[in-house]
Order: structure tokens, then C-alpha cells, then sequence
């Protein structure tokens, strides 16, 4: 939902009708009728219009950090409020750090956090090399020692060019004397970082940050499809071009993986830095200069490495925003930019294959719309011509406040695309596909195993065969506006 500013009619006019206040929100008619039957808005002009002063109120009640009211719904790009991740890291005691600093309410901007994270990072840095330090804030004195070159070189870029003025620090110390926990493999800053950072800015970026556990099972199947193949797989080049704090890069890490050899990308600066830092707590040996140009910040759609990588793998933004100029340079450069919408992740898809080495792999967590829904069927055609399957796994609803199945894709470049050895995890079933199969209409059809799959194509080869396609119609049924209210288990 966009809100729009009040026009010169509206600033006169004492009430709006429906159609008005359904433009002024950017919502439906149905939705706004939803809304009023489940008392989320109420018309309080003669219960069929809306006061202005009313309005005025329920737009800042939208707005408030602390309101439930709308936000659980999906694509609320101009949300704004701040939400607990739990399910990024397992550590309480870090869960509870940021807990407090959401209550204690007092960074209220990107410099404050900036701060606040680095002298995260300081307590971080100090734990990993066994180093003792007083409790209470650390950055200050850090900043000032002459040790430590290369890691104080990377927390400086996380500061940017802001002063550690006294006020700053006096009016941040309840959070700057926090204690924060070093978990090896655990991207503990970044898990401050998204908690903090507004929920608007997150979603117009479309990022969505992946779950533990997510996290886990990609880099599981990766490992396994790794481990078919000759080269030692602690050689493999690998990069994340979406890689936010360097989370996957991070628990790759802990996986024996040579960090030398991890590389990542974002467009967004203080993710960027923070994935330096969370390398250099992992692996000692390397320098800032080595993390600059392992960790950079850009667009990877139009400027990346000129090297090609043995792994590409990640999270790749889901819904993002593109200006003008972003869309008319999409259109240009990538297939799958064709039709009247365009997706992040069916570009990034597209990119990402572009980068990888001829034997390389490709694992993405995805939206599952990906396999089946119309307006993906340009990156489903590119990756049926030129890439086998290697795993998939269907992972359902598991990004908090988000109503979108998700899978996991693996797949590799192929001059002779097939499906036959992908294997398939559902919830209670994981299978390996073993014979050859069509995909008709270019839906990709995992989720049914070889017996299931022969038995679909014996009935559809039937001939004078009736189906419900073009002989039955299909609605949404009812929209409660709250299915956690109005449905039960």
C-alpha cells in the first residue's frame, strides 16, 4: 500500500468518500470494503464517509512503528516499523540483545547504527582472537590503539566519514554498553543490522533475509552435488551476488571452505561492510585489501567480477523496485526482461549463469511461483535450454510475515539439459528423478516422483480425454482480509 500525499481539494473538502480514500491509500474497493466489515477502518462521517482528521490519524497509526494492523499483509513496500528475525540466528542471548535495543528505541538513524554496529564488531573481533577487553563501549579506544591495522581499517569504512562526537556516543551508551556473543559461523551483526534497519527500505529493495535453516539445507545440497564431482571442493571458486552481510559466505566458511576463494556482491554499502568484517573475524589471514576486493558493492546486473566462478549461490531479491533507467538498461541486456513485468530474480537467474564456469552450479532460494507461474516463463525457458537439474527443495512459507512458498533450485550449464538425477526434498518425501521427462508448457513439475509422473502421462496420452481446462471455472473464493482471525487451524 502507497499512501499518497493530500492534494489542494482534499485539504478543503471536510470528508472523503470510499473511491477517495481507496486512491488516497492505493487499495481496491474490495479491499477497503474488507477492511471496514473487519473494523480495521471505520467511516465515521454518517458511516459512509471518512473525516480528514480521521484519516490523518489512521495513516499515522499505519506509519507507527508498534502498529499490526496492516503489515502482516504481503507487498507493503512503504511499511515502515523495525521486526525481530528470529529464525536468522539461534543464539538467544543475541536474540535478546537486539530485543533491548528495539525497546530501548534510541537509533534512530543510519550513522547511529552505523556506530552502534561497529562497536559491535570491536566486542566480535576481541572474542574471535581470545583478547580481553573492559565491558562498556570498546570503539572508542579501539579506534585510538595503533594494533589491529587491517580490522580497524574495515570497522572505519562501516563508521563512514562520521565523528565519534561525545554527544553521539553519550546519547547511544545504554546500546554501546550491550554485550553482544562471537558464534562461530553465526552473522550476528548482520542479524542487528536487519532488525534495526527499517522494514520499508528492506522491502523496496526486495530483500528478504534468508532463515538459518534455509541456509542450511542449500549449503547441505550444494555440498553433496560438490562432492560428486573430482575437484577438491575447498578449490572451488565461489560467489554470492546478492550477499547482503555474508551469511552464506559466512557458513561456508565454518564448512572448510577456503575463504580466500568466497566472494560476494550488494548494493547495499553497510551489508557490504559488514560481510568484510564478518570474513576477517572468520579467517585471520586476510587483509583488508584482500576483503575490498572480495566484498563489493555494486549492481550486479550491470558491473561484477571479470572472473568466472565454480559456485554461484544465495537469495537473490524478491519483488525489487527498479527506476527508469534501471528498467530501460534491464530491457537491453537481459532475456528475461521481456513482457510487461519484470522480476529481480528471473534477472539475476539469467546473470548468474553468465558467471559461472562451464562445469560451475547455480543454488538459489526462490520464490516457488518461479516453477509454474506465466510470468516467469522466459527464465524457465532459459534454463530448460541450458541447464540440467541437479536439486530442488520445496521449502514452503518459511520467511517471517511473508505468504510465498519457496524452494531452493540447483542446477548446472548443460549443452544436453536434462532432470534425470535431480533430486527432490518435500516435506515428508525426497526422491532422485531417474528417467527422462518433458515439461509441457514449460512447467516445471518436480514435486511428482517417476511412478506419479509415468501415471500423469499415461492418462494425458488417453485420447478423447475430457479436463476441467475449458470446461470449468475457477474463483478465489472468499478473501477474509485476516485469515489469521477469521480461519482456524
Amino acid at each position: 500500500m502507497e499512501e499518497k500525499q493530500w492534494n489542494a481539494l482534499e485539504m478543503e473538502k471536510p470528508s472523503l468518500t470510499m473511491n477517495e480514500v481507496c486512491e488516497l491509500l492505493s487499495i481496491s474497493r474490495d479491499t477497503a470494503k474488507n477492511w471496514i466489515r473487519l473494523g480495521k477502518m471505520i467511516p465515521d462521517v454518517e458511516n459512509q464517509e471518512f473525516s480528514r482528521e480521521y484519516m490523518d490519524n489512521f495513516l499515522a497509526e499505519i506509519r507507527s512503528d508498534n502498529n499490526r494492523k496492516l503489515k502482516s499483509r504481503r507487498n507493503k513496500k512503504k511499511a515502515a516499523g523495525k521486526i525481530l528475525y528470529k529464525e536468522y540466528i539461534h543464539t538467544e542471548e543475541n536474540r535478546e540483545l537486539v530485543k533491548d535495543l528495539l525497546e530501548l528505541g534510541i537509533i534512530q538513524s543510519e550513522n547511529d547504527l552505523r556506530m552502534v554496529l561497529a562497536d559491535f564488531a570491536v566486542q566480535l573481533y576481541y572474542q574471535s582472537r581470545g583478547i580481553g577487553y573492559s565491558k562498556g563501549p570498546v570503539l572508542v579506544d579501539f579506534l585510538s590503539q595503533k594494533e589491529f591495522q587491517d580490522f580497524r581499517i574495515l570497522v572505519q569504512d562501516l563508521l563512514g566519514p562520521q565523528s565519534l562526537d561525545g554527544d553521539r556516543v553519550n546519547r547511544l551508551l545504554p546500546a554501546l554498553e550491550k554485550d553482544i556473543h562471537y558464534v562461530q559461523g553465526e552473522d550476528s551483526l548482520g542479524f542487528v543490522y536487519i532488525s534495526l534497519r527499517d522494514i520499508g527500505q528492506r522491502k523496496s529493495t526486495g530483500a528478504y533475509y534468508t532463515p538459518e535453516k534455509v541456509m542450511d539445507e542449500l549449503i547441505e545440497n550444494l555440498m553433496e552435488n560438490l562432492h560428486k564431482t573430482g575437484k577438491e571442493r575447498k578449490q572451488r571458486t565461489i560467489c554470492d551476488p546478492c550477499c547482503g552481510s555474508g551469511n552464506f559466505l559466512l557458513r561456508l566458511g565454518t564448512q572448510g571452505m577456503d575463504c580466500s576463494r568466497l566472494y560476494g556482491q550488494d548494493m547495499d554499502p553497510v551489508s557490504v561492510y559488514l560481510a568484510r568484517i564478518n570474513m576477517a573475524l572468520a579467517d585471520p589471514r586476510l587483509s583488508a585489501r584482500d576483503l575490498q576486493s572480495q566484498m563489493i558493492i555494486g549492481n550486479t546486473l550491470f558491473e561484477t567480477f571479470d572472473q568466472k566462478f565454480d559456485v554461484i549461490l544465495g537469495n537473490p531479491p524478491w519483488g525489487s523496485e527498479f527506476s527508469p533507467e534501471d528498467t530501460w538498461k534491464c530491457r537491453r541486456l537481459f532475456r528475461t526482461a521481456a513482457g510487461t513485468g519484470m522480476e529481480a530474480y528471473d534477472l539475476l537467474i539469467e546473470k548468474a549463469l553468465t558467471m559461472l564456469n562451464p562445469t560451475g552450479v547455480l543454488a538459489f532460494v526462490l520464490p516457488e511461483a518461479v516453477l509454474s507461474v506465466s510470468s516467469h516463463a522466459a527464465v524457465r525457458r532459459w534454463l530448460l535450454d541450458s541447464c540440467s537439474f541437479q536439486f530442488v527443495s520445496y521449502l514452503g512459507n518459511v520467511f517471517s510475515g511473508v505468504q510465498c512458498p519457496a524452494i531452493i533450485l540447483g542446477v548446472t550449464p548443460d549443452y544436453n539439459p536434462t532432470a534425470v538425477g535431480c533430486k527432490v526434498t518435500m516435506k515428508e518425501n525426497t526422491f532422485v528423478i531417474t528417467h527422462e521427462r518433458t515439461f509441457d508448457d514449460g512447467i516445471l513439475s518436480f514435486h511428482v516422483s517417476d511412478e506419479e509422473y509415468e501415471c500423469l502421462h499415461e492418462i494425458c496420452s488417453r485420447k478423447n480425454t475430457a479436463y476441467l481446462k475449458g470446461n470449468a471455472k475457477f474463483a478465489l473464493g472468499i478473501v477474509t482480509g485476516s485469515n489469521r482471525e477469521m480461519i482456524s487451524e
